[in-house]
């Protein structure tokens, strides 16, 4: 199947093995049912109407996973047919109610693998990184967060983390999300990354 030009495009920008020495690139899985459920609940959490989730990788959309250590990297392109298309995905992570949306949504991931493991989850929270992470492609409008999330074990507690910074470029939006464990990766690692993407994309 011929790929569509949207999602060629997307594919040009999206991070690659070159962007990250060192990491591993894997595929990057469907989404299970359990997935977009988590997925929906977020979206009704913030307004946006969650039969838009999509149950798979949708035309226009290219993910990729990178993986090194105990760091895993998801980059997400989704080029969408118009600007006002996008915007409504865009605004799931800059409305006013993203940051309590997205920790309630990162526990619940936590949540599906915690009682198997003894885990018990402790505080969850959304700290806005700001400008911290130094978006440097004009026209672009972006918002970025980190998630940290208490884990107590019957032999440590440890802390996980996620980075998410989003970006809006035309017609386009684009994800960076960063998980680690111990210590986060870091607001400039993130906003490099972005760049990266944003930098290879049409200003549309």
């Amino acid at each position: 199947m011929v790929a569509s030009p949207d999602t060629a495009i997307a594919a040009r920008a999206a991070l690659t093995a070159t962007d990250l020495p060192g990491f591993t690139s894997e595929a990057a899985p469907q989404p299970t049912a359990a997935q977009t459920a988590q997925n929906r609940a977020f979206a009704r959490c913030v307004g946006s109407n969650p039969d838009l989730v999509d149950t798979t990788i949708a035309p226009g959309e290219v993910e990729r996973l990178f993986v090194e250590g105990n760091i895993n990297i998801v980059n997400t392109v989704h080029v969408f047919a118009s600007s006002a298309a996008a915007q409504p995905r865009f605004e799931a992570y800059s409305g006013a109610a993203a940051p309590s949306c997205l920790a309630a949504l990162f526990k619940s991931q936590l949540a599906a693998g915690a009682a198997q493991q003894h885990v018990q989850i402790g505080a969850v929270t959304a700290a806005d990184l700001g400008g911290s992470v130094n978006i440097q492609v004009n026209h672009s409008t972006d918002v970025a967060f980190r998630l940290t999330a208490t884990l107590n074990t019957p032999q440590e507690q440890v802390n996980e983390y996620v980075d998410i910074v989003a970006a809006m470029l035309g017609s386009t939006v684009v994800l960076v999300e960063a998980s680690t464990t111990g210590q986060p990766y870091g607001a400039t690692s993130d906003g490099a990354l972005m760049n990266k993407v944003l930098g290879r994309l049409p200003s549309d």
